[in-house]
């Protein structure tokens, strides 16, 4: 049976990413007869959702077709913020010679490393 996610490109690093969020070795625990709370959606809300009400001493099950952490956490909002940081910090450091700070012209940014740092790879 093939994965039920698949992210693309097929590289290292989105086999990482799978693998974190949706180990291959799962296996879903036996479903309980009865839950105080079933939660819809891993994202964000349904994690912390499904968190806290688990410490309050409910029984809790958590659905989840896609990716555990949502598109915010694995494609979106939280990896596109490291990568907006790096560009205004390149971009300010290119534009500090009109404060007497020279040699930012030269600055080159190594895409792989912004990837990295970001949370994204």
């Amino acid at each position: 049976m093939p994965p039920l996610i698949q992210l693309q490109p097929d590289d290292e690093h989105n086999r990482k990413l799978a693998a974190n969020v949706c180990p291959s070795d799962w296996v879903n625990p036996e479903p309980a007869s009865r839950y105080n709370l079933v939660v819809i959606g891993a994202g964000t809300a349904g994690l912390v959702t499904a968190a806290g009400a688990a410490k309050l001493g409910a029984k809790v099950a958590l659905v989840e077709r896609g990716l555990l952490g949502g598109d915010c956490l694995n494609v979106g909002c939280v990896p596109s913020k490291g990568m907006i940081s790096a560009g205004r910090i390149a971009a300010k450091v290119r534009s500090a010679g009109r404060f007497g700070i020279h040699g930012g012209a030269k600055l080159e940014v190594d895409f792989a490393a912004v990837m990295q740092g970001s949370g994204w790879v």
